[in-house]
């Protein structure tokens, strides 16, 4: 991966700490996993989208 990209994941898991993290969407013909990170008291949410997802095991929702 470029050094910015790292670095830009780096800054999207950083902005998401502290919120509620649930499994949004799969788009199973693209391989595709969307991640959406809400925040209590704020209308304002952050999606982390993972491309290329063969396989998901996880809770369907976890806090920080």
């Amino acid at each position: 991966m470029l050094e910015q990209r790292i670095s830009d994941l780096n800054a999207a898991i950083e902005n998401s700490r502290g919120g509620i993290a649930t499994l949004w969407e799969y788009a199973a013909s693209l391989s595709e996993l969307s991640i959406r990170i809400t925040w209590l008291g704020t209308s304002e949410n952050i999606h982390l989208v993972c491309n290329g997802c063969t396989r998901i095991e996880s809770m369907t929702t976890w806090n920080n």
